[in-house]
């Protein structure tokens, strides 16, 4: 995106917000922020939708690390983690410890350290220089749908029609 930004349109300028998807697609819809890429979103009548991708959430694990410490590491306060383990816990991990963290890429650097296993959507879990591999594969997983938000009245200008037009991620369907 920043690369197309820079060599299509160097002047506009951006301001990064990062929030769980529901409250992006609020400041959207209450014309707070233009556009935003968000998770799962609620669909608004006020609201375009252009879907970019799909992701899966899952346990994770450091590869090679055949027994990793009971500890899981996530965040329930996204809805997604949070119904993994209300499906999972009291079954496979009663004796397991939780320990939550809001930041993704912590769960990411600690489960690659072998620390414990972690709850991460796929894009984040094979990110580059990360080697981690799927816990157990017969244990229910979260499939998200990644989408770029915006609202109509962002395509009256210019500029709007150009970062719409370039905040594509080339995510592999």
């Amino acid at each position: 995106f920043f690369q197309n930004l820079n060599q299509h349109a160097p002047k506009i300028e951006i301001s990064l917000v990062h929030d769980f998807s529901r409250k992006v697609t609020e400041r959207i819809v209450s014309y707070d922020i233009d556009l935003g890429f968000v998770i799962n979103p609620v669909r608004h009548p006020d609201l375009v939708l252009k879907k970019l991708g799909n992701d899966q959430i899952r346990f994770w694990k450091k590869k090679g690390h055949s027994n990793p410490p009971k500890r899981i590491f996530a965040d329930s306060n996204l809805n997604q983690m949070a119904i993994l383990l209300g499906k999972t816990y009291a079954k496979y991990f009663s004796d397991w410890s939780l320990v939550e963290t809001a930041s993704l890429e912590l769960i990411r650097t600690l489960v690659s350290q072998g620390h414990g296993i972690g709850i991460l959507p796929e894009r984040i879990a094979n990110a580059e220089g990360f080697d981690l591999v799927a816990f157990d594969k017969a244990l229910p997983s979260y499939a998200d749908e990644i989408y770029l938000a915006y609202r109509r009245e962002v395509l009256a200008s210019r500029a709007g029609k150009e970062l719409i037009r370039l905040a594509h991620l080339n995510l592999p369907q």
